[in-house]
């Protein structure tokens, strides 16, 4: 694709034909396997759509299905950032390039929706195939990411951040007659807890050690929360953790240098860093223990 001086892909519909595109070809796959499926086991599928992700490139109707004028504003970068690692630092030259302006982000946002538009539509398509296969209330949907998108948010674009907008990632499991459909819970989960959700759906034990937890206490109403914090690590530079509680979040670098720590509570939106600020000293020695805790028992300091 041609590049702007900025370091950003130039946002444009994508070459291939709505048809060829990668996360259409997925999600017609997909409802292909299903409706010539004859196997006298159980189906267990799988579905793994690219997208939605970078390069900004959604195809055909979808380019344009989306105004840029009329998507939301990001989050603004803090009139004082604190000092961040480089790769955290707004506009990281290996992330985006010079400063985003508004109508750049604004592009991009529209066509990002577009893209979510085709996967929805691709989603629905598959559901379809089950129903007509009359396997559609017999059957255990999960539904999730593996990250969010910044799309503008704190001056950054794409992943591997701490930020709200890369963490907030959906999760939604339907099961007719298991699972009540008007269930929504606020409960802190992490994406291994979806391997022993299924496990124990499937009615097996997990064999050996796993640090998820199965959800089912959530899903029968059994308990309102399973645990009391999230623990999250980065793979863009070595020794990043990341402790999320229902009220704070708490970020360390390989140092053991406090470099991220919100109040969600007071400011959700990520604009007031109290790393390092002395009022919030004993926050940051009972979250730190906290996230020792964590890092001990989930091995990921190994």
């Amino acid at each position: 694709m041609e590049r702007t001086d900025t370091g950003v892909e130039v946002i444009q519909a994508s070459p291939a034909p709505v048809d060829d595109y990668l996360d259409s070809y997925i999600g017609r796959k997909a409802a292909d396997f299903v409706d010539a499926y004859e196997d006298v086991h159980p189906l267990c599928l799988f579905v793994g759509f690219a997208g939605p992700h970078d390069p900004w490139d959604a195809p055909g109707a979808y380019a344009s299905m989306y105004r840029p004028e009329d998507t939301p504003p990001p989050i603004p970068i803090p009139a004082k950032p604190a000092t961040l690692p480089d790769y955290v630092e707004p506009n990281a030259p290996f992330r985006a390039g010079a400063p985003l302006s508004p109508e750049l982000i604004a592009q991009i946002r529209a066509n990002y929706y577009g893209k979510i538009s085709l996967i929805d539509y691709y989603v629905g398509r598959i559901l379809k195939a089950f129903e007509r296969r009359g396997w559609l209330d017999d059957l255990l949907i999960v539904f999730v990411a593996d990250h969010g998108e910044m799309l503008g948010d704190h001056g950054r674009l794409r992943k591997g951040l701490f930020y709200e907008s890369c963490l907030l990632i959906p999760l939604l499991i339907r099961w007719p007659g298991r699972i009540p459909a008007t269930l929504v819970t606020n409960a802190l989960v992490e994406n291994i807890d979806v391997f022993p959700t299924l496990v124990e759906a499937a009615g097996l034990t997990a064999i050996g050690w796993h640090a998820g937890k199965s959800l089912w206490p959530l899903l029968r109403g059994e308990t309102s929360n399973l645990r009391e914090s999230q623990l999250c690590e980065s793979g863009r530079a070595r020794n990043h953790f990341m402790l999320r509680t229902s009220e704070y979040k708490f970020a360390v670098d390989a140092t053991e240098r406090t470099y991220m720590l919100f109040d969600l509570a007071h400011d959700p939106d990520e604009q007031r860093n109290l790393a390092g600020d002395a009022s919030a000293i004993d926050l940051e020695n009972s979250l730190r223990r906290e996230l020792q805790r964590r890092l001990e028992q989930s091995r990921c300091a190994e």
